[in-house]
């Protein structure tokens, strides 16, 4: 979607849409980040243009095998968003945009969180506004997904049969571990 003026930049910033740039006659787009040598005044001055990606609509129902054991789970990735729900009696969907990845204390600094509709459209979320438990689900889904996926890592090169972590497993066991 091309974008007409600075309030609909601002906008689309706003709902966390990926925003590209690029001058006038060409095609060569650039995201509009940090990195981005374009500068405020540059977004009235008519020389270049700018576009927005679009949210997803996420397929309703959500699909996944699983029987509810836990409180919140992970359960896809869909067109580079990390798909969660969230609660047992009455199920929340989220989506997750992950940013950038890093060890910060605000786990979510990097994370853009949104609501999944009925209908399967998104809608942005303020993390300073939303529900704690949200938030703590959301966390513990995350990490959750995080460690499984480095475990099957690790076991897929052969770690855990290694004679290495044999020799930690040895030596870190705790007294009374047979």
């Amino acid at each position: 979607m091309i974008l007409k003026s600075a309030d609909q930049i601002f906008e689309a910033l706003l709902n966390g849409q990926l925003v590209y740039w690029c001058e006038y006659g060409s095609d060569d787009w650039s995201p509009l980040n940090d990195q981005a040598q374009v500068n405020f005044a540059d977004l009235y001055t008519g020389f270049l243009q700018f576009k927005a990606d679009e949210l997803p609509v996420i397929p309703m129902p959500v699909e996944f095998g699983s029987t509810h054991r836990y409180f919140s789970e992970y359960i896809k990735t869909f067109e580079g968003l990390e798909i969660y729900r969230v609660g047992k009696n009455r199920v929340s969907y989220f989506a997750l945009r992950v940013k950038s990845s890093g060890t910060i204390a605000d786990y979510f600094c990097n994370t853009l969180i949104y609501s999944i509709q009925p209908d399967g459209s998104l809608k942005k979320m303020d993390k300073s506004t939303a529900p704690q438990w949200i938030l703590d689900g959301l966390e513990n889904a995350r990490v959750a997904m995080r460690k499984n996926k480095r475990h099957q890592f690790l076991e897929s090169t052969g770690f855990f049969g290694s004679e290495d972590y044999k020799n930690f497993k040895r030596k870190n066991r705790h007294s009374g571990a047979v």
